[in-house]
């Protein structure tokens, strides 16, 4: 095992192999060949590991990439930053833009930019302010979003899901964003600027702007304006 060093500093341009460090500082340009391991990394110029990298703290202003797999503590990007593979992340903040290759998995993911993930994104807590589209499924105990653009996700599972348009105050109708979904299920639903093929849960609330194949609730409160071409009332 490489043995594990202070402090690296990246001001120029630097190829590196595999790095095993307590701190990562990248200004410059930075290549590492192989693993980055580091409790913390800070990278305000552009950064590319080819292996995968397993961190405690990330803060990603500038432009960072990572080819294998991500193991992080804290992650914020407020540059760009791409995960071609899967990446495990406690708490990921973003207010820039990331992509994301394979599943996220992680506590809490708050989005204000914009990310983009091609496989299924799992999390106690999701909240954006931004926008995402997501190839697979949204996973979350708690999810909410104020939409901004168009933002899209194959599935939408989770506990409480809330889905309102940029406008203020609940069930404000702005067209500025709007969400695009195949399914919906979830305990407690609301949902406003939405398209989906089917809606489920205990309560549901499909408010201005929605426009829904089929809704299956215990209780449910389509507004006027909605458009739901089906409707079933479970048990």
């Amino acid at each position: 095992m490489q043995e594990k060093t202070k402090k690296i500093k990246v001001a120029g341009s630097s190829v590196i192999s595999d790095c095993n460090c307590e701190q990562f500082q990248a200004s410059g340009s930075s290549r590492i060949e192989g693993n980055l391991q580091a409790d913390e990394a800070r990278v305000s110029g552009s950064t590319k590991v080819t292996g995968n990298a397993h961190l405690g703290e990330l803060s990603a202003s500038g432009s960072f990439k990572v080819e294998g797999d991500t193991e992080a503590k804290n992650v914020e990007v407020s540059g760009s930053a791409e995960f071609m593979s899967k990446i495990n992340a406690d708490e990921m903040t973003i207010s820039g833009s990331s992509q994301i290759g394979g599943d996220f998995t992680g506590k809490t993911l708050r989005v204000s930019g914009a990310l983009k993930a091609a496989e299924n994104v799992t999390t106690d807590t999701f909240v954006s302010k931004g926008v995402f589209k997501i190839g697979g499924t949204l996973k979350g105990d708690k999810i909410k979003a104020k939409l901004k653009g168009k933002s899209s996700a194959k599935d939408i599972e989770g506990g409480d899901i809330t889905i309102e348009s940029e406008g203020t105050g609940r069930f404000s109708y702005g067209k500025q964003g709007s969400l695009k979904a195949e399914r919906i299920v979830g305990e407690d639903i609301h949902l406003e600027n939405t398209e989906a093929e089917l809606v489920e849960g205990d309560k549901v609330v499909v408010g201005p702007g929605c426009k829904i194949t089929k809704v299956r609730a215990k209780e449910m409160d389509v507004d006027e304006s909605a458009t739901v071409k089906e409707q079933e009332t479970l048990e």
